[in-house]
């Protein structure tokens, strides 16, 4: 399967030349500390880069997406039932865990999750929030204690992602929902701060399948970008 991750156009080719990707390893990773790619969804990753990566650099800073090909074989999916259910199950353990170790390892969820799938919460608001950190460390608690416990070879996390606003007034359809992907990297242990020393992800080993490349899109970015425009709320 393809997926896309969204950057500027030096770091895509500098990706392709060294086969190796620097991992995100902060406490907002959602799915853990890794590489996050977009599914099927390159204008996707290339709003991401507009959004989130040229503000990092000068304006005229040309982005790029590099696609790539991963194998799903050992990903954590939570698109699945099963997992998910897991993933719940976990949450609970670790809230308990923090009340008996007196704590606050984790938050209590206080605010209504709606309100973010409902477009009332900007992105960079849901960040602050904490509901990412939770999730965040949810998942690195999760994935490390089945794969140190033989449960389970986990190289990846995938979920869907909803975002955006409703595409007409009471619809369960968001214009911006996406499905993401985080190739994990296996630094899974449990510390309060993750911003740590650069950590890279070689694109020669498992979930990485096949070649690296620079999506070419038919359009110029700027016109791609124009038609994916969020929605007013």
């Amino acid at each position: 399967m393809r997926f896309f991750h969204g950057t500027t156009f030096e770091t895509a080719e500098k990706i392709i030349r060294e086969r190796r990707f620097k991992a995100s390893n902060h406490l907002y990773d959602w799915l853990g500390p890794g590489v996050y790619f977009f599914q099927d969804a390159p204008l996707k990753a290339l709003d991401y880069a507009s959004r989130y990566v040229l503000p990092r650099h000068d304006a005229d800073t040309e982005l790029a997406v590099v696609v790539a090909e991963l194998s799903l074989e050992n990903c954590f999916d939570l698109l699945r039932n099963d997992y998910s259910l897991l993933a719940k199950r976990n949450f609970g353990r670790l809230v308990k865990q923090s009340k008996r170790q007196k704590r606050p390892i984790l938050r209590e969820f206080n605010e209504q999750p709606h309100r973010i799938f409902h477009g009332e919460v900007s992105e960079a608001d849901v960040q602050r929030s904490g509901y990412n950190i939770d999730d965040c460390r949810n998942i690195r608690s999760l994935i490390s204690d089945l794969n140190t416990s033989n449960r389970g070879e986990f190289d990846c996390v995938r979920s869907a992602f909803w975002g955006g606003a409703e595409i007409f007034k009471g619809s369960f359809i968001f214009d911006h929902t996406n499905i993401q992907v985080c190739v994990l990297s296996q630094d899974f242990s449990f510390e309060e701060d993750l911003q740590s020393e650069d950590v890279y992800l070689s694109a020669d080993m498992s979930p990485f399948t096949g070649k690296l490349d620079i999506f070419e899109f038919s359009l110029p970015h700027s016109e791609a970008l124009s038609s994916f425009v969020r929605s007013p709320k």
